[in-house]
């Protein structure tokens, strides 16, 4: 894995508006071990962008923790740039 290798995901403009102001600084994701976004967030990826579901605009954050849990991942960044 690339250092500066950037996981991706999709957010609704409901979500996406909270996730961004870091009201909301997690998001839970259904385990797909054929995507390779969970395999880089297994190897320790540390940057995160979330997209609004339109394309028109996203952020990027640092990860500070991920955690499997029951088929799900529940990933954690600091809020803020």
């Amino acid at each position: 894995m690339e250092p500066d290798y950037i996981v991706q995901f999709k957010s609704t403009p409901e979500i996406y508006k909270k996730e961004k102001s870091g009201a909301k600084s997690n998001t839970l994701r259904k385990i797909d071990l054929k995507d390779d976004r969970f395999k880089a967030l297994r190897r320790g990826c540390k940057r995160l962008r979330i997209v609004k579901t339109d394309l028109t605009e996203g952020f990027e954050r640092y990860i500070t923790d991920y955690t499997e849990w029951d088929g799900y991942a529940i990933i954690s960044w600091r809020p803020g740039n």
